[in-house]
């Protein structure tokens, strides 16, 4: 029974991740036939954007039908792939020398990422915990209010899983120290 919600969850993603690769590549490929109706001298293959233009709406289309149906699956993968294309965007930014992109790289600005990132979520948290998704809040409830309190020193002892991660990690540095 505890399998049956894993599976359909994996059975969302993957499918969800498959019809979209499906009509993206069918999209793609009527604008394609678009264009060669219209008399455009192709110089990409097929299954290939013919113009970013191209890539993007195609992308925005599919991703509305495929992607815009809320569900937690869909809104972890879109928040998977919106942190990744912000920092992705300051990249391209640097490269094509937008200014101050251009001035910093990924590294020297990283740890102001990370520090305004903490900042951010926590600043929610605190004042405007509404605003924050049900997971995170949840996490961040346990880590930062529910550890306000505290019954015994059991609540200050680590989990049994953290116990054996630890062990195996000690032990595997012994190994990896002893040279096996």
């Amino acid at each position: 029974k505890m399998a049956d919600p894993i599976a359909k969850l994996t059975w969302e993603h993957s499918k969800n991740l498959a019809t979209f690769a499906g009509f993206y590549k069918l999209t793609l490929a009527i604008a394609r036939l678009i264009r060669v109706r219209l008399g455009d001298k192709l110089q990409t293959p097929p299954g290939v954007p013919v113009t970013q233009l191209d890539s993007f709406l195609a992308a925005s289309l599919v991703g509305l039908c495929v992607w815009g149906r809320y569900s937690s699956v869909n809104s972890q993968i879109v928040m998977y792939l919106m942190s990744r294309v912000i920092i992705a965007l300051f990249k391209v930014a640097a490269k094509k020398e937008i200014y101050p992109f251009n001035q910093f790289s990924f590294d020297q600005v990283y740890p102001y990422l990370a520090s305004g990132t903490w900042g951010l979520v926590l600043w929610l948290y605190e004042y405007h915990p509404e605003s924050l998704q049900a997971s995170l809040f949840s996490s961040m409830d346990f880590l930062y209010h529910e550890t306000n309190k505290w019954g015994s020193v059991e609540d200050f002892l680590p989990s049994p899983a953290t116990a054996a991660i630890f062990v195996y990690l000690a032990l595997r540095a012994r190994e990896v120290a002893a040279g096996k």
